[in-house]
């Protein structure tokens, strides 16, 4: 007795018509080179990502041990990004403003009921 419904059974042995349109763009890639025909089916086009994204996840796991890295950040914030902020926001208004000044929200409720 198989464990699956007789609807999924049935759309396994099918197949799909993403998977349909898969196959046929296949067989155009033969027929008129792969240089000439575009797939974009089944997460395709399968292209490598820019540079800086590797360069990226390169930086992130070098700080994988650093406070932060993968837990929860504290309530009010990171505090690098407060104190970015508080810089930022101090050079736009004109007034000093100090990382404790600042609590990060998730959106205008949180602040709100902050």
């Amino acid at each position: 007795m198989s464990m699956l419904s007789n609807e999924i059974s049935q759309a396994l042995s099918k197949g799909s018509w993403i998977r349909r349109i898969f196959e046929q763009g296949a067989e155009m890639k033969k027929v008129h080179g792969a240089d000439r025909v575009y797939d974009f089916s089944l997460g395709n086009p399968d292209l490598p990502p820019p540079p800086v994204v590797g360069e990226c996840l390169a930086d992130l796991a070098s700080r994988s041990r650093e406070p932060f890295a993968f837990g929860y950040m504290p309530n009010a914030g990171y505090p690098q990004v407060r104190e970015a902020l508080a810089a930022q926001v101090s050079l736009e208004q004109g007034v000093k403003f100090e990382a404790s000044d600042l609590l990060l929200t998730c959106g205008a409720a949180g602040g709100i009921n902050a």
